[in-house]
């Protein structure tokens, strides 16, 4: 069976996460990749769809989350 592996990276914003993740895909693809999360909040300017996040309403948000059980990772944008 192969195995896979998660590595999460917590920071504030701006502490460079993306800039690590960048840097780890970039010496090894075909052991890092990155995942595209979801958020409720708005794309902010130079945001692309399925690029940086997935956009959802908190209707679609919700039924991801509770009926289908996908998001292992839960949290709403205050906005």
């Amino acid at each position: 069976m192969n195995k896979v592996k998660v590595i999460a990276l917590f920071g504030k914003a701006g502490s460079g996460k993306d800039t690590i993740l960048r840097a780890l895909v970039k010496v090894d693809p075909d052991k890092f990749n990155e995942i595209v999360s979801c958020t409720t909040r708005p794309p902010r300017e130079g945001e692309q769809e399925g690029v940086n996040y997935h956009f959802l309403t908190i209707d679609q948000f919700t039924e991801k989350a509770l009926t289908k059980s996908s998001l292992p990772e839960r949290a709403t944008s205050r906005l």
